[in-house]
């Protein structure tokens, strides 16, 4: 005989549940899938780009920690716009009374010209300035750590590199 029955107790009665082979699916159904995830070879492109992509990002961080911890925040007016509301120029005074103009980059939101923004610099080169937002501080490595991590996830996984398994050949 091919099933499985579980008895169980509820309350004064008990209940049965019978299974039958023809129950289950005949591919394994889902733990067979996780099993044959498990058992793809590494990606090891994947991998090896993601750690590269990884390794770069992580050169520029000692630099970005530096620039969070000594910078300053002000607010800047912008003054003109460069390339569109997204490259503003922005002028604002630190707190040494130095009035500086730096183009900077508003990424995802635009601003008009007259707009007050929050401004991230550092005291001893104010013109090393940025956006005070996540994006304005975090860029290269939000662009470049992210997709490295998934990449190597990816990879370890044993994600192919083309189609996500799937063959035009196969009919």
């Amino acid at each position: 005989m091919c099933g499985v029955r579980i008895c169980f107790k509820r309350g004064r009665s008990w209940g049965c549940l019978s299974l039958r082979c023809a129950d289950f699916p005949r591919d394994g159904g889902p733990v067979k899938r996780v099993i044959s995830l498990r058992s793809r070879p590494i990606n090891w492109y994947g991998v090896f780009i993601g750690t590269v992509m990884f390794c770069i990002q992580l050169s520029f961080l000692p630099n970005t920690i530096e620039f969070v911890r000594v910078s300053k925040v002000a607010f800047a007016e912008v003054v003109k716009l460069n390339a569109g509301g997204k490259h503003p120029e922005v002028a604002f005074t630190t707190s040494d009374g130095q009035r500086i103009s730096v183009p900077t980059s508003s990424w995802f939101h635009s601003v008009d010209v007259g707009d007050k923004v929050e401004i991230r610099y550092d005291p001893r080169q104010p013109g090393n300035a940025t956006m005070n937002t996540l994006f304005g501080v975090w860029s290269l490595h939000l662009f470049c750590g992210v997709p490295a991590m998934v990449l190597i996830l990816s990879g370890l996984l044993g994600f192919p590199r083309q189609g996500w398994g799937v063959n035009e050949n196969d009919d």
